[in-house]
């Protein structure tokens, strides 16, 4: 027996009739089309949207040259100022005249009393040197006389020496003819003594006379030593004094430059920023004024910390917002990176920074697209000094990589 009735039993065992389908609402097919092309366009913008990560530095900008500084050599008062703010100067052209003065506990000027002393021991050695080279004179002309006496005293015995050589040769001759004579009988023997007696003193004459010539010759050699010693002892006298004479001169010098100097300009340029009046004191460690080159090509100078310099390179692109201009209402520049110094600075070893620096940074240098900026129709010419800050990109990602960074890093430890 069969729970169903018999004509549905027979229906459901036709064949052909298929499966059942249900039809989609066409509210649901809008909503799932909207879903897969708003999930489509997500994933397009993730995968094409990059994000950069920057880091904004600070710098300031300043001619290739660089920006020359005056500085006083010593301390002192301004005496004369030769320029005026914003005037061209040539290369050694006169800037100022410092009077470096001290002044004693009685008012007297000490720089004036040490130039007097001075000057008077340097006229006691100017005395001093002239008696010495008057007194060195007179005894080499003494020296002199000396020597000319006695080779006059030599040629005199050498004619004494060549008068008794004749006569010695005339009383050889006398006695050989009066030896025969005597021998033959026809004249006594005493004179032939006589004669040979003579012969005897002249023999002794001519002794005497070559000692003579001998001691006059060692006279002439001491005296020629003793000249060679009285120039050079003279001279190391008046070298001595010379150089007495010198070192006053050299302190009589430098007190005139202690009394006033004049700071030249070491390079052609503009003045500006004159700190100092006439009448002021200048103080070694303060900028009188500055120098800044006409016409140079400005170039910025910027100060890279340590942890935002892993990426940096040369030739990077950069964007600048200098302060005097807002960015806001003047946009931003461009520029790039031209060198990197090879060695960090503590903020102690950074000269003149025009922004405060509280860590070991790089010092960065970058060329400007212009040195203007477009403001209210016309064009501003930028000027060294001004302050500006940089933004440097350290890394560049699609937004997709930043949201899966977790994981990247996380594989990257693995």
């Amino acid at each position: 027996m069969s729970l169903f009735r018999a004509q549905a039993v027979a229906e459901a065992a036709k064949p052909g009739s298929g499966e059942a389908l249900l039809s989609p609402k066409l509210s649901h097919s809008a909503a799932c089309a909207a879903l897969f092309v708003w999930l489509a366009a997500c994933a397009y913008l993730l995968s094409s949207t990059n994000y950069a990560r920057k880091e904004t530095v600070t710098g300031w900008l300043e001619p290739i040259g660089g920006v020359i500084r005056v500085y006083a050599t010593r301390e002192g008062k301004l005496t004369k100022l030769f320029v005026s703010e914003g005037e061209l100067v040539e290369a050694g052209q006169a800037l100022l005249l410092i009077n470096g003065d001290r002044i004693l506990s009685s008012g007297e000027h000490l720089e004036t009393l040490l130039l007097e002393e001075y000057e008077a021991q340097k006229d006691v050695l100017t005395r001093r040197l002239g008696r010495s080279r008057k007194i060195a004179l007179e005894r080499q002309n003494k020296l002199n006389q000396e020597s000319q006496a006695i080779r006059d005293s030599l040629g005199r015995l050498r004619e004494q020496e060549s008068t008794i050589s004749q006569q010695q040769a005339i009383v050889d001759i006398q006695i050989q003819r009066h030896d025969k004579l005597a021998q033959a009988g026809h004249v006594a023997s005493t004179k032939l003594e006589v004669l040979k007696e003579r012969a005897l003193n002249l023999k002794l004459q001519d002794l005497s006379l070559a000692q003579k010539r001998e001691e006059q010759l060692l006279k002439l050699q001491s005296n020629a030593v003793e000249k060679k010693l009285l120039a050079e002892e003279s001279q190391d006298g008046l070298d001595a004094i010379s150089y007495s004479l010198s070192e006053i001169s050299q302190k009589i010098a430098e007190l005139h430059g202690h009394q006033a100097y004049v700071l030249k300009a070491s390079r052609a340029g503009r003045v500006s920023n004159i700190q100092i009046s006439e009448g002021q004191q200048a103080l070694k460690n303060m900028p009188l004024m500055t120098l800044t080159p006409e016409n140079e090509q400005l170039q910025v100078q910027l100060i890279v910390p340590v942890a935002a310099s892993g990426f940096i390179s040369q030739g990077q692109k950069l964007s600048f917002r200098f302060d005097a201009f807002p960015y806001q209402k003047f946009g931003t520049y461009e520029g790039k990176i031209e060198s990197i110094s090879a060695a960090v600075l503590l903020p102690s070893e950074i000269h003149h920074p025009k922004t405060a620096i509280s860590a070991p940074a790089y010092k960065v240098y970058a060329s400007l697209a212009s040195n203007s900026v477009s403001a209210y129709g016309k064009l501003v010419p930028l000027r060294p000094g001004m302050t500006l800050a940089a933004d440097i990109t350290l890394e560049q990602r699609s937004v997709f990589e930043w949201l899966l960074e977790p994981l990247l890093s996380l594989r990257g430890r693995l």
